[in-house]
């Protein structure tokens, strides 16, 4: 009969690490990231092209961003006080240390960082001390450890973007909502809006100077999905440049080099990547190894970088060169289970109460451990999703038999902006009632019955999961 092992437990699935974000020096001779590997998080680094990871803090805290020195004295980063998300600012050397304070304050006060100059220099940053609800805009200079106030936030929280090659405009997003967040570049006094009306409810992302005169950015401006556009600082002229059909771009980097946008797209359940030509007017997909992207990263040398997960692979990290295949930096996976042993979900569609087509993650428990009962789960936010992204609960879950079935229902990110705006005014209704369709659905289908259905989810999932009975209640 041989060693017969037992079924996986709960701790081997969550024993996967997590690695929350990366950057990678000018010279790409070191990688450094956020991660819990030893079990608490800490930054660590590996020496390219060696992929042996090593700590640099040993703090046990969770940092917010790293930031090298484009001169290689130092790197920046942020960590907060046990979770309260105050980030405040640090320095550490390359190789590591005790963090060095830098631009902290009060327990309660955030300090977010903005832009590095290109002499590593002058630090612009963000700041909710002495304006807590809108934030303002500081110049740090790292030299001569003098401060100043380049912009009192008014309005909206206000968050400096990013700044152009000669540091003599800026660019900006006020955020008035999930679904509202307005672009303004600052050049001299004026103040300017990259899109034509600020009046009507859009959004602008990764506001990109491409030299002194010339942003790129995202914006979904009179749209519904997400495109690439350009505003020339000078003529005060807005231009649209990419769309792609019912995907949502939602991460910008540009490479100077090669004048090329690298962006990141958002599909309903999955990720994609392209490459646009600004000179040539032309893009290209490039294949991920990943289904959802949490970074992208572009190095002056045109290699890409990239950290994600799939619904079978936890976070990782890869790398790209002229080979034009992706390398893995990382080897992240469940402890004693290959990537084959796990469940990757079905995506599948149905009809709501008003027929509005609800998207949904089927994960079908393999037949040989399956037990026909189902798990019913609503995803947080709501303006947010559930997407092909590793769960070690979940693939727990389905190797003890259970099914999981997750809708991305109205309010949810990647359907358009018209379907996350369905939830504003209506927070809980037009949800609750998209999700009994979907148990209604799961019934239909022969998948589960009134007998085998859980309901399981947590934040606003599980508030919309506990909506039945606090109206019963009242």
């Amino acid at each position: 009969m041989g060693i017969v092992f037992p079924k996986p437990d709960l701790e081997q699935f969550l024993r996967t690490y997590t690695i929350s974000h990366f950057t990678v020096n000018e010279k790409e001779t070191q990688l450094v990231f956020s991660s819990n590997i030893n079990g608490k998080f800490n930054l660590w680094a590996m020496d390219l092209p060696q992929l042996s990871p090593y700590p640099l803090t040993f703090n046990d805290r969770e940092s917010q961003f790293v930031k090298m020195d484009p001169e290689g004295r130092f790197l920046l980063t942020a960590f907060d006080n046990d979770g309260d998300e105050n980030f405040q600012i640090y320095a550490l050397r390359p190789e590591g240390g005790v963090p060095l304070p830098l631009i902290t304050g009060e327990k309660q006060e955030k300090y977010f960082f903005a832009a590095l100059s290109k002499d590593g220099n002058r630090l612009y940053y963000n700041s909710s001390k002495d304006n807590p609800h809108y934030f303002d805009t500081r110049l740090y200079h790292i030299d001569t450890r003098e401060d100043k106030l380049l912009l009192k936030g008014e309005e909206a929280p206000t968050y400096l973007e990013s700044i152009s090659p000669t540091e003599k405009a800026f660019a900006y997003l006020k955020m008035f909502a999930n679904t509202y967040i307005l672009g303004y570049v600052q050049a001299g006094d004026a103040f300017i809006s990259v899109t034509p009306d600020e009046n009507v409810a859009h959004t602008v992302f990764d506001l990109t100077f491409v030299d002194d005169n010339t942003l790129l950015f995202l914006t979904n401006f009179g749209e519904e999905f997400s495109y690439l556009a350009r505003f020339d600082i000078e003529n005060q002229a807005f231009t649209p440049l990419l769309k792609l059909a019912k995907e949502d771009m939602r991460s910008l980097k540009w490479h100077k080099e090669t004048e090329t946008a690298y962006i990141v797209t958002e599909k309903g359940v999955c990720d994609a990547l392209f490459a646009y030509s600004l000179k040539e007017d032309t893009y290209e997909k490039i294949a991920l190894p990943i289904e959802t992207v949490q970074q992208l990263l572009v190095a002056q040398s045109g290699n890409l970088y990239v950290l994600g997960r799939s619904a079978t692979q936890s976070f990782n990290l890869y790398t790209r060169g002229d080979n034009r295949g992706w390398t893995a930096l990382t080897n992240n996976r469940v402890p004693g289970l290959s990537q084959d042993q796990l469940v990757d979900p079905d995506v599948v569609t149905y009809p709501s109460y008003d027929n509005t087509s609800i998207e949904a993650l089927l994960f079908r428990a393999n037949a040989d451990v399956a037990n026909g009962y189902t798990i019913f789960w609503p995803h947080g936010g709501p303006q947010a999703a559930e997407r092909k992204s590793f769960r070690g609960a979940f693939q727990f879950l389905l190797g003890q038999g259970y099914n999981l079935f997750a809708p991305n229902f109205r309010g949810s990110t990647g359907y358009g902006s018209s379907f996350t705006k369905l939830v504003e005014g209506d927070w809980g209704e037009g949800p609750r009632l998209d999700c009994v369709a979907g148990i209604e659905w799961l019934f239909e289908q022969g998948i589960t019955n009134r007998d085998k259905l859980f309901l399981f989810g947590g934040s606003y999932g599980g508030w919309l999961y506990d909506t039945p009975s606090r109206r019963a209640s009242s």
